[in-house]
């Protein structure tokens, strides 16, 4: 029996049939990814982009409820430069449906081949041989087939033949995928969406389609090596609301000299950015002259590259931006950072990421309201820890303490979900923060690095955790007043008596104030006889300093440091916004590791 029209629901059925074949080929495509940039995470961004897609969206019988909430699910979720450009095709071709409940042949034929001009237009520099090549000859055969046929089938089986010739054409287009003898990455996931329909559409047996996709298995051939540009570091995105349509050429023209890939996609309601960048803290200082930051996301490519490519072990390490570690020896071992978000207003950053420290405590002079932080979703953590399983063995999460923050949890949620599925993954409670957590995240890329197993390193982490303490001199309670850390009357009291704290972690990871003075210099001696007790009683094999703002005072405690224990800090670095929110600008610790 012919199928002369769609409805809401039957293009909902449609959907959900095509994008559970891009979630199925999510690792295939992830090995083929090679352009823009070889990250080798298209599959990763496609999948979660369907997956946000799936659970956000509210089928309804009249098409243009569904497809316009398909397309807010997409822009929402949108991940990745395929994710975004995949989103804004949704969007476009909402708009062109309009108010109909329903889609003939004809009016189907006419609103995607509408949709494709506002994709190339999202797009500042339009590349041939990519997911918007493949959309545009879909679309159009499509549009040719609207007057040949009454049975939606034959349009679909038609456009499928057309949109594989193009897929297959796109190593002739672009010279990376001639090179590495693929095809793109995210044009093959489009494809892969409209398998997926096309085979609902001709069977409309949803139970059956699933069943089959989960029987077949598709082989990707090894790709070939190819050439690596990574000149620009960052993947960077964000939600945009409350931006007005007629700054979008504006803000292309400012963030061009940024960086490339740059998408800018979305509604009257709300807008996607992407750019590839090597300064997503300028980009968002840019970006938040122009509406309300949400939603905000910065993979780091060199790290993802690594992964696919050159990775040092078979175990994956994963911190949080709370741990207080040099970029440098996060990137040596390849360790992989879950950001913390830090609001200000409507505004949301990405501590260390999107916000640099001068900057944060710039912005916190300039704000009534005292800035606020917020764990990573249980999707942001799932989506490292899915992308992260497809080229190691196993994971191990190392993060900060589950007393002062709720990161743990929700690393320990997205875990759960994936271990569900045969995933190994161990998410440990370091019980530390801030330096304590470097030291201890150095060490653990330093056990996988020299050959232990999963199990091996998770033991010695669990023994070295109490062995690890850190020791902050706090230069006032303003921050930890206004951060809700310290009741207001205390803070009064404290600096009526002008009282300077010491705050470190108990052995359960709760932070406690632990000894206080009446000067910074009183602290200073109180923590290095505190330094030479442990000493005596169980060497201190390796330490490091941070501290908020004051490279000079750093400079003093190693001095003093390097006499008692006759050792060089492993490292001296600037803390995290997330902990200067606590600590306050001014602030010195030491963290130290007795092995």
């Amino acid at each position: 029996m012919p199928i002369k029209y769609l409805n809401g629901k039957r293009l909902y059925y449609a959907f959900l049939s095509g994008a559970r074949e891009i979630i199925r080929q999510k690792d295939q495509l992830n090995k083929i990814n090679v352009f823009p940039v070889p990250d080798g995470d298209t599959g990763t961004n496609l999948a979660s982009t369907v997956n946000n897609m799936l659970q956000e969206v509210k089928a309804s019988k009249n098409v243009d409820l569904t497809l316009q909430s398909l397309a807010d699910a997409a822009l929402s979720g949108a991940r990745g430069n395929s994710g975004i450009i995949f989103a804004q095709f949704f969007n476009g071709w909402a708009n062109a449906v309009g108010e109909r409940k329903t889609l003939s042949i004809q009016t189907f034929g006419e609103s995607v081949k509408a949709a494709v001009p506002s994709v190339y237009n999202a797009i500042l520099n339009p590349v041939e041989g990519t997911m918007i090549s493949v959309i545009k000859i879909w679309a159009q055969s499509v549009y040719d087939m609207k007057n040949k046929t009454h049975d939606f089938s034959d349009v679909f089986n038609s456009a499928l033949l057309k949109a594989r010739e193009a897929l297959e054409n796109t190593p002739n287009q672009l010279k990376v995928l001639h090179d590495a003898q693929v095809v793109d990455a995210g044009a093959k996931g489009f494809v892969h969406l409209l398998e997926g329909m096309a085979q609902f559409i001709r069977s409309g047996n949803l139970r059956e389609i699933i069943q089959e996709h989960e029987q077949f298995i598709d082989k990707v051939e090894p790709m070939a090596e190819s050439k690596t540009d990574l000149s620009y570091r960052y993947c960077t995105e964000s939600m945009l609301t409350g931006m007005k349509a007629e700054k979008i050429t504006r803000l292309k023209d400012q963030l061009k000299n940024l960086g490339n890939s740059i998408i800018v996609a979305g509604n009257n309601k709300k807008m996607r950015i992407h750019i590839h960048t090597n300064e997503p803290a300028n980009v968002f200082y840019q970006l938040k002259e122009y509406g309300n930051i949400i939603n905000p996301k910065v993979d780091d490519m060199k790290k993802q590259y690594g992964a696919s490519h050159e990775k040092h072990a078979s175990i994956a390490l994963v911190t949080d931006s709370i741990a207080d570690i040099p970029t440098a020896l996060l990137d040596y071992y390849n360790i992989h950072v879950l950001p913390i978000s830090i609001f200000f207003g409507n505004n949301e950053f990405l501590d260390k990421t999107t916000i640099a420290a001068e900057k944060f405590h710039q912005l916190v002079e300039k704000t009534v309201q005292f800035p606020t932080s917020s764990q990573p979703s249980v999707k942001n953590a799932e989506n490292l820890l899915l992308f992260l399983s497809s080229y190691y063995n196993s994971v191990i999460a190392l993060m900060v303490s589950g007393k002062i923050s709720g990161t743990l949890n929700s690393v320990y949620q997205a875990a759960q979900k994936l271990q569900d599925d045969g995933y190994k993954i161990d998410v440990i409670d370091s019980k530390l923060n801030s330096g304590a957590q470097g030291l201890l995240v150095q060490k653990t890329a330093e056990l996988i690095e020299s050959g232990l197993n999963h199990e091996e390193v998770v033991k010695k982490i669990q023994y070295l955790i109490p062995r690890v303490k850190i020791m902050v001199s706090v230069a006032n309670f303003k921050y930890m007043v206004q951060s809700g850390r310290v009741s207001p009357l205390k803070g009064l009291l404290a600096k009526f008596l002008n009282l300077k704290p010491i705050v470190s972690l108990d052995k359960d990871g709760k932070g406690v104030a632990f000894a206080k003075a009446f000067s910074r210099r009183a602290n200073f001696n109180k923590i290095m006889n505190i330094i030479r007790e442990n000493h005596q009683k169980n060497p201190i094999t390796r330490y490091c300093i941070v501290h908020s703002q004051v490279p000079e005072l750093a400079e003093k405690y190693r001095q003093s440091l390097v006499k008692i224990l006759q050792l060089e800090p492993q490292y001296i670095e600037e803390v995290s916004s997330v902990v200067a929110m606590a600590s306050g600008k001014g602030a010195v610790g030491v963290c130290i590791m007795s092995e």
